[in-house]
């Protein structure tokens, strides 16, 4: 039988490969985390300069201007070091807690503050929580 060695190899052929589940297939990213984060300085940069402007520009307020309209002025004044980490940090904790915008009447929760102008809305409150969360990013 001069075909037994060809239809063996046929068949060796047509047999599945045992599964290696230890190869990694190093064409796909695995790693899903960019440096690049998703909140900075410019996009909470009209928060604090609309709601915190009024009293923190040029020698503002607690000494600190985060609300100048100069945005590299106004980070580097969010960086200062304040109450609890830094003056972005204690600015959260103030806008939370309804004691900023100073005597403005905020509760620190948007839906009960939500008749009040000078009040922060959700999407800004959460917009100033993700940057102070991401690690305060210019």
């Amino acid at each position: 039988m001069r075909f037994t060695p060809l239809l063996l190899i046929l068949l060796a052929a047509c047999d599945p490969a045992p599964e290696d589940t230890d190869v990694v297939d190093t064409d796909v990213p695995t790693d899903t985390d960019t440096d690049t984060p998703d909140v900075t300085f410019d996009d909470v940069h009209a928060v604090f300069n609309d709601r915190c402007g009024p009293c923190h520009v040029t020698a503002g307020s607690g000494g600190m201007n985060i609300g100048a309209a100069d945005i590299d002025a106004a980070y580097a004044d969010s960086q200062l070091a304040a109450t609890g980490g830094t003056v972005g940090d204690f600015a959260l904790t103030r806008i939370e807690n309804g004691s900023m915008p100073q005597g403005a009447g905020c509760t620190g929760d948007p839906a009960a503050d939500a008749g009040n102008v000078a009040c922060l809305s959700l999407d800004e409150l959460e917009l100033v929580q993700a940057w102070v969360a991401a690690g305060q990013p210019r």
